[in-house]
């Protein structure tokens, strides 16, 4: 068995997800990847599920453990990044709601993949509204955003489905597999899906009520944004990269083959990941011991995605 201290990170990108442990050193032990499942229903929709993607991401942790002859108890925590996909579970009981429409009859089906483009109309939509929240996402939505999605299901779905739904970014969701928390992350909150932090233009609960009003979508607030994991300190955490979310529960250990006390680091966007793994990685990578923070300010890092 490897000795010392080890952590998994996991990235689950468009077509795959990939699990690697490395040390305290930040050397890396073992790497495991496996290619996910998607669904074109019809051109420019993009489907996945996060029981497939959990799956993967299983197999992947487990495959890694076993390759770097890895202890599960010597494993500190892990970490989750992932594609800026919607997934869509039930608020009732949690379990995967369908958002391949016309019927919605097809519950595994749960994540719109984020290069989906199925609410062009919904972007404008959100876009003519000229709301001052769009000053912070780069002036305008993108159809790749979720809340874009978010609004293409209400048009879609049936009503009393629809009223069951609560959406995550899918590094999110994927920490809810496996805690139990519904913590967001700022990072995917903020980035894609027009959260303010704390005072931004006048707001104190990172939701803008006028903006959701004005798309549509005003019925969040009666209760407090709950389908989108609330508000903090209220009804709802979020939290910066990496902080704690909690540990995995023991159903989510036994799938990935470590420990319930393993801690689990609220995710990021893939793309961010790379950021900070381009900034923190050694200069030389055979170099002992890992890269110090003097070394890392001043760096620049460009990341290029699909």
């Amino acid at each position: 068995m490897a000795e010392g201290n080890h952590y998994v990170g996991v990235d689950v990108g468009t077509g795959s997800a990939r699990a690697c442990i490395i040390d305290a050193s930040g050397d890396i032990k073992a790497t495991v990847s496996k290619d996910i499942q998607t669904w074109e229903p019809r051109s420019g929709y993009y489907e996945q599920s996060t029981t497939d993607i959990w799956a993967c991401i299983s197999f992947c942790v487990k495959g890694a453990l076993a390759q770097g002859a890895i202890d599960p108890a010597s494993v500190r925590g892990i970490g989750f990044c992932a594609t800026c996909s919607l997934a869509v579970l039930s608020s009732k009981t949690d379990i995967p709601i369908s958002v391949s429409g016309p019927k919605f009859d097809k519950p595994k089906q749960n994540v719109i993949l984020w290069l989906d483009h199925r609410p062009v109309a919904e972007a404008d939509t959100i876009n003519a509204t000229n709301n001052p929240v769009l000053k912070y996402v780069g002036g305008q939505m993108s159809v790749e955003m979720e809340i874009p999605k978010i609004l293409w299901l209400k048009h879609n779905m049936p009503k009393e489905m629809w009223e069951d739904c609560k959406f995550y970014d899918l590094t999110d969701a994927i920490t809810h597999i496996a805690t139990g928390s519904e913590a967001r992350s700022l990072c995917s909150t903020v980035c894609k899906q027009g959260y303010l932090p704390d005072g931004v233009e006048g707001i104190k609960q990172g939701w803008s009520d006028s903006f959701f009003d004005s798309i549509g979508l005003g019925e969040f607030k009666n209760d407090g944004y709950a389908k989108l994991g609330g508000i903090n300190g209220q009804n709802g955490t979020f939290l910066s990269a990496g902080s704690k979310i909690g540990t995995l529960s023991s159903r989510a250990a036994g799938d990935l083959g470590l420990t319930t006390g393993t801690a689990v680091g609220s995710g990021v966007i893939d793309a961010y990941a790379g950021w900070i793994g381009t900034v923190g990685a050694k200069h030389n990578l055979l170099s002992e011991p890992g890269q110090g923070i003097n070394e890392a300010i001043g760096r620049l890092a460009l990341v290029a995605g699909t």
